[in-house]
């Protein structure tokens, strides 16, 4: 209902959001079944003249002689590593033929992107962001599959490679039922239980940077029963979390159900290179930090592609990659708030809503205060990023409460130095909503409101100035503030700039910014190393949801923070059915949260690209990534 009711806001502040009719087509494809592909990886030196790169590729399987030209075109020397899926001529399998008309699969649909991550495959190694952009770009199919909102306790998707489930009645297990008929691409067969079983063996596996490993601490065995069944077992002690269907669907971080025999016959390094999913679009080529193309597959269960071709262009600075869109040479492109009404005034294209809105929060990072890991039921040794010096004056020690308190004093005031309304007015163009949520998402209408909640909302510059001279620092202090350029579906690093200066004019604050790119600076973040103040986003889920968002200490990704009652409320209802007391804790959670200051939300946001007047294009959510769901785009002749 929320985020219903947010979507609703963003319309009435008068965007046109496009629409595109669903085409259903029933029945299942003819599969193909072929010799093993052959992926051919070279490195480029391209020079700033575009030249034509002939490569001959002889390939296992029937004797043939495979020739491709690449026309790559650059302004410098760059060194590209090109990922080629070349296949032998295929056998085909007699399978069902599709019930519906053929589709005529036309043009090619050109996008822009901040960044086009590197061609991996392997799950073990689809670390954040990696892992979202394989699934919304449709080269890879999650286990779930769901819509703009929520999945339901136990909801069902006829969209899903799980076709059916059942979850036992200690709510220990879930028992799903795979679909039948779905292949891999290029011949790899049909996908099975066992390919589950393998997506989540190899993801879980020691030493795995895969997100979802991250996201299911509560999973334990996959269990393969048949062919197309499989249940999944929790942990000992543990219990499905409410919402665990989420977490394996394309809302959350799964990174996809990759191909056990392209494993099995190919080994680690080879896997993680070969682009093999059931998605409705085959790679053709992916070049990390440049481009990727992708061709529609003939037919999809879920949602069969109009466009025959997806060309994803990188291209970092939105500048550049608004200039392509008004040139004409890309279709779809994410936008800022504030360049959105010039871009569609001079196109005359329309805008579509691409996420549902988030939050948008500065973390106070470095304040590690967990002593315990309540998953892992361990001792939690002092964080290296937990440096509570005048160097790092945001930072509380949880064992000095004096000073603990003095640091309180300090957020609290950079908060209250921030002018919420003006950066809405000036950078968002007032298409913003800033206030009365909590990170909690509470809002006034909540059961359990408080309206102390509201007061880090408020801007007074006296007030923070009376906070950071009572904690010792009336002239200020030295600071670095976090502001990655490279996610601009996370953040918008004007934003994160108009804070500094209103940190530096309003309170003296010498604020330096770090513009590392995301991915450099994640390490650190992993690792429990990083102590800088950051900017990032958070979803807008239920006040009753158990949100944690990382801050419990076992290994992973986490906000920079690691804060005991937050975590120890999601912990105790993190598998809880009773919404009353789910809400109970998380409003104990809330006032914690309130009592010390360890974010501060500056406003919600809803993300949008612009679209070419000839393309219409309605994608699900798509959490993280500039653009996805090309099968739902159509381009008009």
């Amino acid at each position: 209902m929320r985020n219903a009711q947010l979507s609703r806001f963003y319309l009435v502040a008068g965007l046109a959001l496009a629409s595109v009719a669903a085409l259903l087509i029933i029945g299942c494809g003819e599969s193909e079944v072929a010799a093993t592909p052959v992926v051919i990886r070279e490195t480029v030196v391209v020079p700033g003249t575009p030249q034509i790169i002939e490569r001959t590729v002889v390939v296992a399987g029937p004797a043939q002689i495979v020739k491709e030209t690449v026309v790559v075109k650059e302004t410098s020397v760059v060194q590209q590593t090109v990922v080629v899926v070349h296949t032998a001529t295929p056998t085909t399998a007699p399978v069902t033929t599709p019930t519906a008309a053929p589709l005529v699969q036309a043009g090619t649909l050109r996008v822009a992107v901040g960044t086009v991550p590197p061609p991996v495959f392997l799950p073990s190694k689809l670390l954040w962001p990696t892992n979202l952009d394989k699934v919304a770009w449709g080269v890879v199919e999650p286990l779930t599959y769901h819509g703009i909102s929520a999945p339901n306790l136990g909801e069902v998707s006829a969209r899903s490679l799980a076709e059916s489930w059942t979850v036992a009645a200690d709510g220990t297990s879930v028992t799903f039922k795979i679909r039948k008929g779905v292949l891999f691409h290029e011949g790899w067969g049909e996908l099975t239980a066992k390919d589950v079983a393998y997506t989540f063996d190899e993801a879980f596996k020691q030493g795995s940077l895969a997100k979802i490993a991250e996201e299911g601490t509560w999973m334990s065995k996959w269990v393969v029963v048949d062919d197309n069944t499989i249940t999944m077992t929790s942990k000992p002690g543990e219990k499905l979390p409410p919402l665990w269907a989420r977490i394996l669907s394309n809302n959350s971080q799964i990174g996809g159900i990759w191909s056990k025999a392209v494993f099995d016959k190919l080994g680690a390094d080879k896997a993680s290179q070969t682009p093999i999913g059931t998605g409705p679009f085959r790679v053709q080529r992916w070049v990390a930090n440049d481009q990727v193309l992708l061709e529609a597959q003939t037919f999809h269960y879920r949602e069969t592609p109009k466009v025959k071709l997806v060309l994803i262009r990188e291209i970092p600075e939105e500048a550049t990659r608004l200039a392509a869109f008004i040139a004409g040479e890309v279709d779809i492109s994410p936008v800022s708030l504030r360049f959105l009404k010039r871009t569609l005034d001079q196109t005359g294209a329309h805008s579509q809503e691409t996420n549902t809105a988030t939050k948008v929060v500065v973390y106070f990072g470095g304040n590690y205060w967990a002593k315990n890991d309540l998953v892992a039921k361990t001792t939690v040794p002092r964080r290296t990023g937990l440096k509570p010096d005048d160097a790092h004056a945001w930072i509380g020690d949880p064992d000095n409460p004096a000073q603990f308190e003095k640091a309180t004093k300090v957020r609290r005031a950079m908060a209250y130095a921030i002018d919420r309304d003006a950066i809405n007015k000036t950078i968002l163009t007032g298409l913003g909503q800033v206030g009365p949520g909590t990170w909690f998402n509470f809002a006034p209408t909540d059961a359990g409101w408080k309206t102390a909640w509201a007061e880090e909302l408020v801007f007074s510059v006296a007030k923070g100035k009376a906070l950071l001279r009572d904690a010792g620092y009336p002239n200020g202090f030295t600071a670095s503030f976090f502001v990655p350029p490279d996610v601009p579906a996370i953040v918008d690093s004007q934003v994160g700039q108009a804070i500094a200066q209103m940190w530096r004019d309003n309170l003296g604050i010498d604020v330096k910014i770090e513009s590392t790119a995301y991915a450099a600076k994640r390490p650190t973040i992993i690792d429990r190393s990083f102590s800088d103040i950051y900017i990032w986003t958070y979803g807008t889920p239920a006040p009753d949801e158990p949100q944690v968002y990382g801050q419990y200490p076992s290994l992973g990704w986490n906000p920079g923070v690691e804060i005991p009652c937050v975590a120890e409320a999601w912990y105790a209802i993190r598998a809880e059915l009773d919404i009353k007391l789910r809400l109970s804790r998380n409003i104990e959670a809330q006032d914690c949260l309130d009592k010390n200051a360890w974010n501060t939300i500056i406003h919600t946001r809803p993300v949008f690209a612009v679209v070419a007047k000839n393309v219409t294009w309605k994608p699900t959510t798509l959490p993280g990534v500039d653009a996805g769901d090309f099968e739902k785009a159509t381009i008009a002749k």
